[in-house]
């Protein structure tokens, strides 16, 4: 009956959190729950049939399942609606199967084909390499892995999920007053406040991402105690973190261990619908800390287990566990010396540990150019001396981290050694252990989120206030216009549509078609007003050399913003929000 309620309680648990998970509206982080719920599953399947009790595995299986449809179910009204548009979005793929690149090719064949009128695909486009319906049809099947592994986590850069700086951090981090940065600057002529502005936001970052906002940093006294959980801890468990954990971590590789993204982005159902493969290390921040605490719990709760404390006990307390044990008498020694071999195991799981976690740190702040050059793609925008002091400091922000990491793993190991030998007692051991990973966490978190971060409101508001160019076209009260603003990141930039319907804007799940007509379309007339400006010096000449560009003038462009405080260029060949159609042309398949 107890094992039934258990079952029952831990079914309805399981419901409110799954549902709750849902709820929060992030499929991707869902999708690596299901990865880490189905290997645990698979290890209690293996569990059970060892251990031959198989029926009450199906048993509490079924009532989770039961449950997890619950919990799913409930959210329904937002998973279907997500379902049935993403078909139609970015992470459905594209129904072509060919590239803008092949634009001119594409032309010269539907020329050949509107001339020659038949319903087969014609040799010649066959010669040209032009794809079949089939094969476009066949594309429609998630997002390009090209642009999904763009963010991929490179495989040396995994070390920062114990040594925070690494790889420098954040793409845009800061520097002290200590750094050769900021001396080098003083040195050239740098007033020492302007100098201090500067090296509040530098490419610190040079790791092989596009950029990041910091490491996926876990705790270094964390993976120093999951790292001694594989060594102490017995049976699936291992197998269970060890196998989801590795299949994570060669995942977040993406680009630079392509045969695994491609296996699981060809294969895996759903996969391919997600981007940023560098995400799935979440993974990891549920799998470390478990096998850290168990880790814990087995070395100060579970003593006689790992017979660690032989050495302190008492003779009572010793022939009491025999006694429980039904171990006789006379085989006292033998027990001993079983305490004495078994606890001789225990020291070199941790001195393993150490060796492993402690090492690594020791050795990279000893020799931090085993790391790489320190220099990244976006030291080429500086020069030469400048490029070589953020060099120097990157280094030394590497040997500062890996420094720190060696004291906490240190100080955390000798929290361990100290309590199984019996020089203070648990509670003590476990205190200082939860105020190191507290500390450790903390002060790396206050790097990326502090006081500084934080606006007041006026300072929010100030900066969606309209620039001087959204003003003069805001005079404009027709509704149906669009804006395209050149003055930004065309398609990473969300300011512009604040103030205007606009031909840009950002969204990582836009429909498909769409961004094929930005790929095919968009871009390539983006590039042709931004040649055509080239030689103008005024507004006037810009407007004059400003042409004809039929997409951004289908889609009803009438407004083009070069500056934020300069006129609005016109774009005279504007359609209109509705024409009437003179002609039809039949294409015969989306190629």
């Amino acid at each position: 009956r107890k094992a039934i309620m258990y079952s029952t309680l831990g079914a309805v648990l399981f419901a409110f959190a799954l549902s709750f998970q849902i709820k929060a509206n992030h499929p991707q982080i869902s999708y690596y729950l299901a990865m880490i719920i189905l290997g645990f599953a698979i290890w209690q399947l293996c569990s059970a049939i060892q251990h031959k009790v198989l029926p009450k595995f199906i048993k509490t299986s079924v009532m989770l399942l039961v449950a997890g449809t619950i919990g799913i179910a409930c959210n329904v009204n937002q998973l279907w609606p997500t379902y049935e548009y993403s078909a139609h979005s970015m992470r459905g793929g594209s129904e072509l199967a060919i590239s803008p690149q092949d634009k001119d090719a594409v032309i010269a064949n539907a020329n050949y084909a509107a001339s020659n009128s038949s319903e087969s695909i014609t040799e010649p486009e066959k010669e040209a390499g032009k794809p079949t319906v089939e094969a476009s049809v066949q594309n429609r099947q998630g997002l390009d892995l090209e642009y999904a592994t763009q963010w991929s986590y490179g495989i040396g850069e995994t070390l920062d999920l114990m040594i925070p700086n690494l790889y420098g951090g954040a793409s845009a981090g800061a520097l002290d007053k200590d750094s050769e940065t900021y001396k080098l600057l003083v040195n050239s002529g740098y007033p020492p406040m302007q100098a201090e502005q500067i090296i509040q936001a530098l490419p610190l970052y040079w790791g092989p991402q596009p950029f990041t906002a910091g490491p996926m940093y876990m705790g270094a006294l964390t993976i120093f105690l999951c790292v001694l959980g594989f060594f102490v801890l017995k049976g699936g468990i291992r197998w269970w973190t060890g196998v989801v954990g590795l299949i994570a971590v060669f995942l977040g590789w993406g680009y630079h261990f392509m045969s695994a993204s491609e296996l699981f982005f060809n294969y895996m159902p759903m996969y391919n619908k997600f981007r940023t493969v560098s995400m799935i290390l979440v993974i990891l921040q549920i799998l470390i800390p478990v096998m850290a605490v168990l880790a814990l719990d087995k070395v100060l709760y579970q003593r006689n287990v790992l017979n660690i404390s032989g050495s302190h006990l008492s003779g009572e307390k010793t022939m009491a566990t025999n006694k429980k044990n039904k171990v006789a008498a006379n085989s006292s020694q033998a027990v001993a010396e079983t305490r004495e071999g078994t606890g001789n195991e225990f020291n070199k799981a941790l001195l393993w540990s150490l060796g492993i976690t402690g090492g690594i740190s020791l050795i990279l702040w000893l020799i931090p150019s085993l790391a790489g050059s320190f220099s990244s793609e976006a030291d080429a925008n500086y020069p030469n001396e400048l490029a070589a002091s953020l060099a120097a400091d990157r280094q030394s922000l590497l040997r500062a981290d890996a420094l720190r990491s060696l004291v906490f793993i240190l100080l955390g190991a000798g929290a361990i050694w100290g309590y199984t030998k019996g020089w203070f007692k648990r509670s003590y051991a476990l205190a200082a252990l939860i105020a190191l990973v507290l500390i450790d966490l903390w002060t790396i978190d206050r790097r990326y989120l502090n006081n500084d971060h934080f606006v007041t409101q006026q300072e929010f508001t100030n900066v969606l206030e309209p620039r001087t160019v959204d003003q003069l076209i805001l005079q404009d009260t027709d509704p149906d216009y669009r804006v395209l603003d050149l003055s930004v990141n065309t398609f990473n930039n969300a300011y512009t549509s604040y103030h205007h319907k606009t031909i840009g804007g950002y969204s990582p799940a836009k429909m498909q078609r769409y961004q094929d007509i930005i790929d095919w379309y968009i871009l390539p007339e983006i590039n042709a007003v931004s040649n055509e400006l080239k030689g103008a010096n005024t507004i006037a000449q810009a407007q004059e050399q400003l042409g004809w560009h039929p997409v951004l003038s289908m889609l009803n462009t009438r407004y083009l913003i070069v500056g934020a405080d300069t006129p609005p260029l016109v774009n005279q060949y504007a359609l209109g929000n509705a024409w009437f159609v003179s002609e039809l042309i039949p294409a015969r398949n989306a190629n």
